[in-house]
């Protein structure tokens, strides 16, 4: 998938925060249950909801905002993306998967975020 624009005034990661949540949240099928923006990328926990099932996972988006101008590269777990910064403390919240590439996804933040600590630690 490629990136999305639009014309709009967003110029900080709080105002990209609202944005990106109020996509999800602007119809019955997805709730924002958590969500942050860390170095410009959007992390969520969406829930998505149905009558067959509810279940949550990772959507993740690149951003670039300012200039009156407001971009999206969205992806979710299973495209194994990237980055990760994701908080692994909500990695509990998100539906078990089969999914080989949402597996490794989230051995990899979890492995980021061990890595992080120890360079902290030095």
């Amino acid at each position: 998938m490629g990136w999305s624009y639009e014309y709009c005034n967003v110029y900080n990661a709080k105002e990209a925060k609202a944005k990106m949540d109020e996509r999800f949240n602007c119809c019955d099928v997805y709730e924002v249950v958590k969500s942050t923006v860390v170095n410009r990328v959007y992390y969520a926990v969406v829930k998505y909801k149905s009558e067959d099932e509810n279940c949550t996972f990772a959507a993740i988006s690149l951003l670039e905002y300012g200039k009156g101008e407001f971009g999206h590269k969205d992806m979710e777990d299973s495209s194994c993306p990237f980055c990760y910064d994701f908080p692994v403390s909500w990695l509990k919240l998100l539906s078990p998967t089969t999914d080989e590439y949402a597996i490794q996804w989230r051995k990899e933040v979890v492995e980021y975020h061990k890595q992080k600590r120890a360079k902290n630690k030095k």
